[in-house]
Parts: C-alpha cells; sequence; structure tokens
C-alpha cells in the first residue's frame, strides 16, 4: 500500500505544500467585513517512491478573501470566510500549470482572531474548490476538482495571512495522471 500523497503507478509521492503569503497588496474593511488580497507563492517537493527528491514545486500568484462581518482592525472573535480569488501559476515537471478557483462552486471556510498582546492570532480553514489547467505539448487539459481542506496555519497578524497549507500538488499529479497517462520523466 503507498503511503499518503503517493502515487505508485506515476512512481511519485507529493509532500504537503504550503502556500505563503509573501505581502499584503490591501487590507480594506466595509459594512460587510474585510477583504484582503494578496501576493503568494505556493510550494511543495515531489518524490520517487523511496522518498528521494524528483524535485520541486513552485508556483506564485495572488489570492483574496472576505472575512465577513469583521468590521474593524481590532475585531476578535470568529467569522465566516470566503477565498474569492485565487490565481497561481508555475511550471510543473516541465508543464506550465495554473490553478483558480472554480467559479461554479463557492470556497467557503472560517476565520478566527484573537488577541496576541499587541499582535492578534489568525486561524482559518477553507474548502477549496479548483480549476487545474496544465498546457502540455498536446495541448491545455483542464480540470476541476473540491473540496479540498486548507488550513491556515496560526501566525501573528498582518502576517497572520501567512502560511496556508493545501495540498495542491497531490491533486496537481492526480488530475494529470488521470488526463494524460503521466508517466514520471
Amino acid at each position: 500500500m503507498a503511503a499518503p500523497g503517493c502515487f505508485t503507478a506515476e512512481g511519485v509521492c507529493v509532500g504537503p505544500g504550503t502556500f505563503s503569503y509573501t505581502s499584503v497588496i490591501s487590507s480594506t474593511f466595509s459594512p460587510l467585513g474585510q477583504d484582503v488580497v494578496v501576493d503568494g507563492v505556493y510550494t511543495s517537493e515531489i518524490t520517487d517512491l523511496s522518498h528521494a527528491p524528483l524535485g520541486l514545486i513552485s508556483m506564485t500568484g495572488t489570492g483574496e478573501e472576505s472575512i465577513l462581518g469583521r468590521l474593524g482592525p481590532s475585531d476578535t472573535g470568529t467569522w465566516p470566510t470566503s477565498l474569492d480569488s485565487l490565481s497561481i501559476s508555475g511550471t510543473v515537471l516541465g508543464d506550465t500549470v495554473s490553478v483558480g478557483l472554480d467559479p461554479s462552486n463557492p470556497t467557503t471556510g472560517q476565520t478566527s482572531i484573537t488577541a496576541m498582546g499587541s499582535d492578534f492570532l489568525i486561524t482559518s480553514f477553507f474548502d477549496v474548490f479548483v480549476d487545474i489547467t496544465i498546457d502540455t505539448a498536446g495541448g491545455p487539459v483542464t480540470d476541476a476538482t473540491g473540496p479540498v481542506r486548507a488550513d491556515l496555519v496560526p501566525a501573528p497578524e498582518p502576517a497572520s495571512l501567512a502560511l496556508l497549507a493545501l495540498p495542491l500538488a497531490g491533486l496537481l499529479l492526480s488530475r494529470r495522471q488521470g488526463a494524460l497517462g503521466w508517466r514520471r520523466r
């Protein structure tokens, strides 16, 4: 039996991935709540079945989330949250991969913010639905999947939007394998 994150037929395993927010583009409040737009990078590692490294996945892009009901920068509590946009891309094993949200399924979750001295600690989760496009020599292959559970790793705000653990790499490989009969190069 293969370990979690391993794809025996393809001869590869994918480590857990992380979408790290590298900078906050904007953080605004309205009568509906807080809207946050960020730049970020998704990273993960691909190994063979014996866990020898084959390569890294690195994709960059932007994301936007709405924390519904958080009306000011000092508010603490728990609120419904939506991931409103996600647009990341990069090269994975020689092919360009683009990932965005599936517009036919909302990506929702919850955010909790607690005071931590003069800073705040945030934890969040989302049920993410994504569209994945792989540009191959034979033409683009597109697929949608979800929900994928994504958890925000606790960090002080404003870095609170810092680490979104997302098992996206496994999705990429499983979609590629299903659509293309992919084999390790």
